[in-house]
């Protein structure tokens, strides 16, 4: 048995599989949000771009539109736009667009979830593509480990266990 090929393996297994863990907390209440949605008809309140500093100072900006809706006779506002209370922060440019789509006075479709209808959201779109990369990030190291750790086992030599 070769310790470095077994310590990297394991090392390489708990990594992916926090990933994974993170991958799940991330992924699962927005897929969650997106499956139990009811479509409603909403009006836009108010829609404009609001510059947000991040913890390093850093200016970005963030499309804010509010809207109204009613959902099971009653009335509710809410400004998420993605599923699970998201939104979205980028450049000045790309909040414009997204608020340029949701002009104030528009009526238009917003979707709830029947567990918490206190919170709707406007674009019903998969997970981004980011969330997808813990999981697959997740999975080749959890596999890469389990490989060092048969090699390990086997006795491989421990001076090409590194990652």
């Amino acid at each position: 048995m070769d310790t470095g090929y077994v310590i990297v393996g394991v090392v390489a297994v708990v990594v992916g599989l926090s990933f994974a863990a993170f991958a799940w907390v991330a992924i699962q209440p927005y897929q969650e949000d997106r499956q139990q949605a009811e479509a409603v008809s909403a009006t836009v309140v108010s829609s404009e771009v609001v510059e947000v500093r991040n913890s390093e100072g850093q200016i970005q900006y963030s499309p804010e539109v509010t809207y109204r809706y009613t959902y099971r006779g009653s009335d509710y506002q809410s400004s998420a736009l993605y599923p699970n209370n998201g939104s979205m922060v980028g450049s000045r440019s790309r909040a414009r667009e997204v608020t340029d789509r949701y002009p104030q006075g528009r009526t238009l479709t917003a979707y709830v979830n029947a567990d918490t209808p206190t919170t709707a959201f406007l674009i019903d779109e998969s997970a981004p593509l980011w969330y997808w990369a813990a999981p697959v990030l997740g999975a080749l190291l959890i596999l890469y480990g389990l490989y060092s750790v048969v090699q390990g086992l086997r006795g491989a030599e421990a001076s090409s266990a590194t990652l």
